[in-house]
């Protein structure tokens, strides 16, 4: 089926500049569903039989397609897979004109439904989403070497990798600390943020407070990790997580991060309450029970795969959408 009704769907998006590494993974995922010809992307103010938002951006003016929404981050209160009270107030805005919802991951999607945004028949659960580019360069011991260098590492120090935070508001932001006063020797602990533009770089600031110079591939960088953390304290759509967890690398999640499903799926590492001595406990038990060894590295087939995934999940939505009755969605 390469149609609906005999002709293919056309699909427009609009997404919240914010959310740029998400409406990549979508661009991406939309561009090869139209090179299969399985849809017609147009522009904006074209007609369109499917509007597509991304995050915080709203429907412009008057759409007359059916519209998709794409939630990419839940905020959650403190300790609580519940979202935070004016987020869903914010967000109840969307319920009269939105056809269907999409969640990145399983715990999304329930919290959506438990929250009263939307029916269960209205959502949809896609896959979590890493950056794009994440599977391009083989993470070989090659690349280990030179990044371990760039850090200081010595043979036989392990490194400890986590997201920084926008703005370390929560007690579980400060696990880094939590874990350096262990006072191991063995251990160091770094930090990553997005660098501009490119989806697949990142900033990395070790937490004695020294940054590197220049922004690094997050291929090498989990080849150099041992452990990663995911501490995240909402329910994000687009993280690194998840390409740590396709890699292998033990990951410790906190119960609020959306990769906690991925890890208690059959990834390896564990799930604990979102509480940095909690966190701390964790990483200690995986270095002391010795790492695994990794898996074979990802490659760009796989992540090809992967976005093969998305588009299909997606197309699947919007056939649905385009097939059923939307008597009192508009």
């Amino acid at each position: 089926m390469t149609s609906i009704g005999g002709v293919l769907p056309r699909v427009s998006t609009y997404a919240d500049p914010s959310e740029s590494g998400l409406a990549t993974a979508l661009d991406a995922a939309l561009t090869m569903l139209g090179e299969a010809q399985r849809l017609v992307r147009v522009g904006p103010g074209e007609p369109a039989d499917i509007v597509h938002t991304v995050g915080g951006v709203d429907l412009p003016g008057r759409q007359a397609g059916r519209h998709v929404h794409t939630v990419d981050r839940i905020p959650l209160r403190d300790g609580r897979l519940a979202p935070a009270g004016w987020w869903v107030r914010s967000e109840r805005r969307r319920l009269r004109g939105t056809t269907a919802w999409l969640a990145h991951g399983q715990t999304a999607g329930r919290v959506l439904v438990d929250a009263g945004l939307a029916p269960g028949e209205r959502v949809h659960c896609l896959p979590l989403i890493s950056p794009v580019a994440c599977a391009t360069v083989e993470a070989s011991r090659a690349a280990r070497a030179v990044v371990r260098a760039r850090l200081g590492l010595a043979p036989g120090v392990r490194l400890v990798m986590g997201v920084e935070p926008d703005s370390p508001a929560h007690a579980t932001d400060r696990w880094d600390r939590a874990l350096l006063g262990t006072r191991r020797r063995d251990v160091v602990v770094a930090r990553i943020r997005p660098a501009g533009a490119r989806a697949d770089c990142f900033q990395v600031r070790l937490v004695s407070g020294l940054w590197l110079n220049e922004p690094v591939r997050l291929p090498e960088l989990l080849a150099a990790a041992d452990v990663f953390i995911a501490a995240g304290h909402d329910l994000e759509a687009y993280t690194p997580a998840v390409a740590a967890v396709a890699c292998g690398i033990p990951v410790v999640a906190v119960t609020t991060d959306s990769v906690a499903e991925l890890v208690m799926s059959g990834g390896r590492g564990c799930v604990v309450p979102a509480r940095a001595a909690q966190i701390t406990a964790a990483v200690v038990a995986q270095l002391d029970g010795g790492l695994p060894a990794r898996r074979t590295p990802a490659t760009a087939t796989d992540q090809s795969h992967r976005l093969a995934e998305f588009a299909r999940a997606l197309l699947a939505v919007y056939r649905h959408v385009l097939c059923t009755s939307v008597v009192g969605a508009a």
